[in-house]
C-alpha cells in the first residue's frame, strides 16, 4: 500500500468526509480548526492549518502516516 503524498491530503480528506457523512462543523468541532479554515483548505486553497492540527484532523478521519488506519476502517 502507498502512501498519500501531502497534496493529496484535501482531496482525500475530502472524500473521508462524504464517506463518514461528517458536516464541517462537527469536524471543527473535534479537531479545533475553524470552519472557515476547514473549507478554505479542502478546496485546495493556501495552507491555513497549522501541521499539529492537519496530523489531528486526518487521524479524525482515519489516516496515520499518510495511510489509513486498519483500526477505523
Amino acid at each position: 500500500m502507498s502512501t498519500l503524498a501531502t497534496d493529496q491530503f484535501p482531496a482525500c480528506a475530502t472524500s473521508l468526509i462524504r464517506l463518514r457523512g461528517e458536516t464541517l462543523g462537527r469536524i471543527a468541532e473535534a479537531t479545533g480548526i475553524r470552519t472557515a479554515n476547514l473549507s478554505v483548505w479542502l478546496r485546495g486553497k493556501e495552507q491555513v492549518i497549522s501541521a499539529k492540527r492537519l496530523v489531528g484532523l486526518l487521524h479524525h478521519l482515519g489516516v496515520e502516516g499518510g495511510r489509513l488506519r486498519t483500526d477505523v476502517l
